[in-house]
């Protein structure tokens, strides 16, 4: 999943003049870490290098937690497949496919 939507993104941002031509040959713009230099932009498939595993769990976990307490009308959709647990592990799956980690989820443990 990675690659594709970072070939689709960069693809698109070229067009529209915001990357160089050039950019799926920069090794520092596709790589999967995030560049030292905090002056230096993150591309959005490098944020795992900075967030890491639990933090992002923690967005994840936390936006459904929200959603599941505040909005009954989404609750009730979403709650006939699972809930705050099974929404959590599967986005956070799906945030790690996307920034290129393979199953950085199967050790999560809820509380």
């Amino acid at each position: 999943m990675t690659k594709t939507a970072q070939t689709a993104f960069v693809g698109n941002a070229m067009d529209a003049g915001l990357l160089p031509p050039d950019t799926m040959r920069r090794a520092n713009l596709v790589t999967l870490k995030a560049p030292n230099d905090s002056s230096q932009p993150i591309q959005f498939w490098q944020l795992f290098s900075v967030l890491g595993p639990d933090p992002m769990v923690a967005i994840v976990e936390t936006f459904f937690e929200r959603v599941f307490a505040d909005e009954p009308w989404f609750t009730s959709v979403f709650e006939r497949v699972g809930g705050v647990e099974h929404y959590t592990i599967t986005q956070a799956s799906m945030w790690a496919d996307v920034m290129g980690v393979a199953r950085i989820i199967t050790a999560l443990t809820f509380a």
